[in-house]
Parts: C-alpha cells; structure tokens; sequence
C-alpha cells in the first residue's frame, strides 16, 4: 500500500509539473535553475519530510474540469509549430503524420484515426471510479 500511496504520489507530482510548464511555442525550454526553484522546498529532504515538502509543492493544483480541457491545452500541449500535440499520434524525431489545430478537429464523434485530436483519459478512470477531480486528469 505504501508503495502505491508513493508512486500515485509521484505521478501526480510530475503531471502537476508537466501542466505549468510554459508552452513550447514561447521559444523558451525550462532551464535547470527553474527545475532548482520549483523543487527547492524538497531538496534535501528524505522520508516523511519529503513527502510533506512534495505534497507542499503539489497539494494545492489548479483543477480543470473535463469540460475545459479542449482550453487548457492551448496551454500545456502546444507545439513550436502552433499546432495540437496530440499524445496519441506524436511521432518524435519521426514522420509527422496527423497535425491538428486547436480550434478544429476535436474529437466527438468519428470514424477512423487521425480524424481528430482527443482529450481522453492517460489515467483508467477505474482507479479513482471516476471521482474528481482525478477524472479530468488534467490538475
């Protein structure tokens, strides 16, 4: 149990991270000191104060419904080009397959793949049986 408690923790921890990241169409990667700021509260710590200090760091998010995640993306999943990065069809480093733009082709309803970018779930909602403010994944 310990276990799982650490690693959700962990996950949590490095999605809330992944979601004030500033948009990669800024011209601008995060350097090593702003990692260095962000964690500056954990460093050192070990054991229980670690896991207060993470949760310090973590414990407050900014949580966004299921409904405004189509927004929130304009924010956490930009790419240099402007366009939608689409976790489900991003190929690093290879062919550029599908390309979406923010305000068109959001998935609904459709009929095969790279019809659309999606919001769905990278957690199973299984977890958490649904409950918020897990089911957006996206806090």
């Amino acid at each position: 149990m310990r276990l799982f408690r650490f690693l959700l923790y962990l996950s949590l921890f490095a999605l809330c991270l992944a979601c004030k990241q500033k948009p990669s169409d800024s011209g601008t990667n995060l350097s090593t000191n702003t990692y260095r700021e962000y964690y500056s509260t954990a460093t050192g710590k070990k054991e229980a104060e670690l896991k207060t200090a993470l949760f310090g760091i973590i414990g407050n998010p900014d949580i966004v419904s299921y409904a405004e995640i189509w927004s929130a993306f304009e924010k956490t999943d930009v790419k240099a080009d402007g366009s939608v990065w689409d976790m489900y069809s991003d190929n690093p480093g290879g062919e550029i397959i599908y390309s979406f733009s923010f305000h068109h082709k959001k998935c609904g309803t459709y009929r095969s793949e790279g019809d659309c970018y999606n919001r769905e779930h990278t957690i199973p909602q299984s977890w958490f049986k649904g409950a918020s403010p897990m089911y957006s994944d996206l806090f």
